[in-house]
């Protein structure tokens, strides 16, 4: 639960602050839009978003 995941080189353009599960369900597809944009990412979420996701997300709250 704790530790620091860092990927490419550079200043980081996006920073996601979460639990390990959190990040899991957010980076798995398995939040929806909204839930994304409120959680805890720090910069441009819209210009990696894309990169992201590897699948549609839920239209409404899966409720886990």
């Amino acid at each position: 639960d704790t530790g620091e995941h860092v990927v490419g080189a550079g200043a980081p353009g996006l920073t996601l602050v979460a639990t390990p599960f959190e990040a899991l369900r957010l980076l798995g597809s398995r939040r929806t839009k909204e839930q994304l944009r409120a959680a805890s990412f720090e910069g441009d979420l819209d210009r990696y978003l894309p990169g992201l996701l590897h699948m549609e997300l839920p239209a409404t709250d899966l409720g886990e």
